[in-house]
């Protein structure tokens, strides 16, 4: 019986395009699994100390891997040798699966950005579900440190999407990937200081252990602020008694416009102010291209949300804080 169940294991599943990727001589034959199983079994027997266990346990695991990752080369090389094959897709499927058995993040995503160039190029092969499970399980597969290659695979789709009779929706899902690969966290590389009015100081490193939001605007772009900084100022008014705290800064060159400026929005808070060619600006720190920007500093000191719109960041915090 054990015999027929790890036979139909090796046998289950198997395409006849691909029968050849399952016979490679690297794979662990059927009598190496059955030694290490009743290897396992003699030692449960046995009553072998716990550890003995663990080693076996190991060797059954480091084999299972073994397979896994020859079953990724050898459909890598498939993939490869046969680029018109009319199963890729479910080849780059199987590795997703193998990688995520594996946990390797890069072959995940490489996985599923093969997956989807098939799909795309198949007639009603992209629809709405199988593009939200995509992007969800990428999401997931991503670090920080993949956010540029995210970026890249989600500029593509939404070019790819473009004059779809589902553009609309196709396009709505990218937004929402976009908007959560946003919420990833980011390391602040270094504690910065903002400057009051009147001159006192706040250090970022002294609000650890709250939420932050930081919103950068300038004189230059003072309508567009103002219209931010109040409904900026309606969630300062909800979270009151939360943590939360708010920083407001205002780069500007001249100090009258900053002081212009100080008056003109009338905030519940501090304006600060900081120079645009100050040495190690804000700005700088934080990557701000365009003002007026928002983005948010979570408990731990990370930096997540940048860029986020005021609809998006008042339902953020409705759903951490319980508003």
């Amino acid at each position: 019986m054990l015999m027929h169940h790890v036979s139909c294991l090796f046998n289950a599943n198997r395409n006849d395009k691909m029968v050849s990727l399952s016979n490679n001589q690297n794979h662990p034959t059927l009598h190496q699994i059955l030694a290490v199983i009743l290897l396992c079994t003699q030692i449960l027997c046995s009553g072998a100390e716990p550890e003995a266990v663990k080693v076996a346990a190991s060797s059954a695991a480091k084999v299972e891997e073994s397979a896994e990752w020859n079953k990724i080369r050898d459909i890598q090389d498939y993939l490869e040798a046969n680029p018109d094959a009319d199963d890729r897709e479910e080849a780059f499927a199987i590795i997703w699966s193998a990688a995520q058995f594996l946990g390797d993040a890069g072959l995940v995503r490489a996985g599923i950005e093969g997956q989807y160039e098939e799909l795309v190029k198949l007639e009603n092969g992209l629809d709405a579900g199988i593009l939200a499970e995509l992007l969800v399980n990428y999401l997931e597969s991503t670090p920080n440190e993949a956010r540029g290659e995210a970026e890249l695979f989600f500029t593509k789709i939404a070019s790819d999407v473009e004059g779809r009779d589902d553009e609309d929706v196709l396009q709505r899902l990218v937004d929402r990937a976009f908007a959560k690969l946003s919420l990833i966290p980011q390391k602040i590389e270094r504690d910065i200081t903002f400057v009051g009015s009147d001159g006192t100081e706040v250090r970022l490193s002294e609000l650890r252990g709250r939420w932050v939001v930081i919103q950068f605007g300038a004189s230059w772009a003072a309508e567009a602020w103002i219209n931010s900084l109040q409904n900026l100022a309606e969630l300062f008014v909800a979270t009151q008694g939360k943590p939360l705290a708010f920083v407001c800064v205002a780069i500007e060159e001249q100090e009258a416009e900053y002081r212009k400026l100080v008056e003109q929005t009338g905030l519940p808070w501090t304006l600060h102010w900081e120079k645009p060619s100050a040495e190690n600006s804000a700005i700088s720190l934080f990557g701000i291209e365009e003002l007026p920007t928002t983005l948010i500093v979570n408990p731990q000191g990370q930096m997540i949300g940048k860029g986020i719109s005021d609809q998006a960041l008042k339902a953020f915090f409705q759903e951490q804080l319980d508003l």
